[in-house]
């Protein structure tokens, strides 16, 4: 069986090639592997003994998991000095066969997405808050001062209350200060200390406007917010590539499901699901995934497609964040290939 690597990323094949000349070899990450099709590089590196979602669970994943991304990171940094990158999700495994059909079968979708990241750099900015001096500098606010105010002490309820709302006060401050220097603008979970954690796309030429913003930010409380602004990288909480593979077995099961072959018209593959769920008692969900199997390759697999590259081929989608959203939410070769066996 043909050795499996984790993809780490798409680049145009005149960026991956300064990226290869550029990156010196390490001796504690495994070497890069470039596969190229159709001007375009797909970076590859062996794929570690077990997913990162597995070691996870294990003694001590944690830390070995957080070491991985960061490295991870760093990495997707150096490429994105290089050139516009297309970042994939942890744990993407693929063959150096595949990832070439791959290239050849996505190219057009993958080249709209380059240009559609080109020029964009994505920041992580939190803002954090001193919770030990929150009372004191906000205690006049319209939020705490009713609540300090009260006759009988302070209730326990009533202050959590009025500090989640001074919180979000306030992250709408920070966030109008910031949206106009950005293209998208995605918020990550926080923590109580962490007033703000956001994903920030910002055009590469405004990173003097995005330092500027922060400083105003600064300055609602200078001695009791902590600002952190991790970046530039590449657009990976926007944009990055999930692969999905669909094989010959996943396709006759559906077709069986539903009595359909691939290609069927879209009323038809509604007609039969309406049919089949009338007709059987059983749980619906094999019909529905069926349905949902044949609406997504119905519009790109011709019916003779049976011994075609796109059955060996991972297909992909992107993740359904900011940018990706409504530029490519998922993306099918748009002919079925007949290769020789």
């Amino acid at each position: 069986m043909p050795d499996r690597l984790t993809l780490l990323a798409v680049m145009t094949s005149a960026a991956a090639s300064a990226a290869l000349s550029t990156l010196r070899p390490n001796k504690q990450t495994p070497p890069l592997i470039a596969v190229s099709e159709a001007g375009l590089t797909a970076l590859l590196q062996q794929a570690p003994h077990a997913p990162l979602r597995r070691v996870w669970t294990h003694r001590g994943g944690r830390a070995q998991v957080a070491k991985t991304l960061a490295e991870r990171q760093a990495l997707f940094e150096v490429l994105a000095g290089l050139g516009t990158v297309i970042p994939a999700l942890p744990d993407q495994t693929i063959t150096q066969a595949e990832a070439g059909l791959f290239l050849s079968a996505h190219h057009g979708g993958l080249r709209d997405l380059l240009e559609a990241l080109d020029g964009l750099q994505q920041f992580q900015v939190t803002i954090a808050w001193a919770e030990e001096g929150v009372l004191t500098r906000f205690a006049d606010s319209a939020e705490l001062a009713p609540v300090l105010a009260r006759r009988g002490g302070v209730s326990g309820g009533a202050l959590t209350a009025a500090l989640s709302a001074l919180k979000d006060r306030l992250r709408v401050a920070f966030a109008a200060e910031l949206d106009p220097v950005c293209v998208e603008s995605l918020a990550l979970p926080t923590t109580e200390a962490l007033v703000m954690n956001r994903v920030l796309l910002v055009p590469a030429a405004d990173g003097a406007d995005l330092d500027t913003a922060l400083e105003r930010i600064d300055a609602f409380w200078p001695e009791g917010l902590s600002i952190r602004l991790i970046g530039p990288s590449p657009a990976v909480s926007c944009a990055a590539l999930e692969l999905e593979r669909i094989s010959q077995g996943d396709v006759r099961r559906a077709e069986e499901t539903l009595g359909l072959t691939i290609g069927a018209e879209p009323h038809a593959i509604a007609a039969a699901l309406k049919a089949r769920l009338i007709a059987s008692d059983r749980a619906p969900g094999a019909a529905i995934a069926a349905a949902a199997l044949f609406r997504r390759l119905a519009r790109h697999v011709r019916p003779e497609a049976e011994d075609s590259a796109v059955w060996k081929t991972p297909l992909y989608r992107l993740r359904q964040d900011g940018l990706a959203t409504g530029i490519l939410p998922e993306a099918f070769p748009l002919t079925a290939r007949r290769t020789a066996a």
